[in-house]
């Protein structure tokens, strides 16, 4: 599928519970690369989850101007695809460390009697349950 700006404006079905609720969604695709074949395998999607968050006094219902749709042609980036490890304490506060918060994960591990965990890059082990990954705009 090739999604553009103008094929998600034209969108005229929606999944929602809430028929006016046009959102539509793109996610990108993770591919592991696997040591032995040096191949890359593209990782199962199980769903995915979108939340909208109150933003205080920017939010309408707190005579703020409230959430605007993108602009035609916005795009967004959010982690490094290079990174590999987390460098920075979490609150430093400086836009390295504020730019290695973007994408966290949780492995989810219930049901298997092991105890799940938070983490940046990639987990360190089997996550028998799934992984939840965060990005931070």
């Amino acid at each position: 599928m090739n999604m553009t700006y103008n094929t998600a404006r034209q969108s005229s079905c929606t999944s929602c519970a809430v028929a006016q609720d046009l959102s539509n969604y793109w996610t990108p695709t993770l591919y592991f690369k696997d040591p032995t074949t040096g191949q890359f395998e593209k990782v199962p999607n199980g769903g995915l989850l979108v939340y909208y968050q109150n933003r205080g006094s920017a939010d309408v219902s707190n005579g703020g101007k409230g959430l605007k749709a993108f602009p035609a042609g916005f795009r967004m980036i959010s982690g490094d695809p290079k990174k590999r490890s987390k460098l920075y304490a979490e609150g430093l506060g400086t836009q390295a460390e504020l730019a290695e918060r973007a994408i966290k994960s949780t492995c989810l591990r219930y049901g298997s009697g092991n105890t799940g965990y938070d983490y940046y890059g990639f987990p360190t082990t089997d996550c028998e349950a799934g992984l939840n990954t965060r990005l931070h705009m």
